[in-house]
């Protein structure tokens, strides 16, 4: 079998896994849900209108700080939505999954052995732990 094959089958697996199961079910759930799709709504207007003022009248003018503020406010109404904490841990378990099996991808074509290779999380935060910085 060659390697695109492989890659095909791997396809087709990471689809039947639980995590991508269990992703697609709280994007439906996250879609259902019509008070999260209102907020989404209002959240990417006010984006839409923050970014429109702060170029006419500038970061500093109290309507964009304002505007600001109110974004922020839904940005939190959004993450305390209980169907966006499920779609955001699924994301999260799914993103686990398919960041190892980058890593094994990544790591056999290096010539390390797949079999040794174990899941090492993305690191956060910027390159404070970088060497060198």
């Amino acid at each position: 079998m060659d390697t695109i094959q492989l890659a095909r089958q791997l396809g087709k697996a990471i689809q039947e896994d639980e995590r991508f199961l269990n992703l697609q079910l709280a994007q439906q759930l996250a879609d259902a849900d019509a008070p999260l799709q209102e907020i989404l709504g209002n959240y990417s207007a006010q984006r839409e209108a923050l970014v429109r003022e702060a170029k006419a009248s500038g970061m500093d003018n109290p309507k964009v700080v304002e505007m600001q503020t109110e974004l922020g406010r839904l940005h939190v109404d959004i993450l305390q939505n209980e169907n966006m904490k499920k779609f955001m841990s699924a994301q999260d378990e799914l993103g686990k999954l398919t960041g190892h099996i980058t890593q094994i991808i990544e790591g056999s074509a290096t010539g390390q052995d797949p079999d040794a290779i174990e899941y090492q999380p993305a690191r956060k935060g910027g390159c404070g732990g970088c060497s060198g910085h």
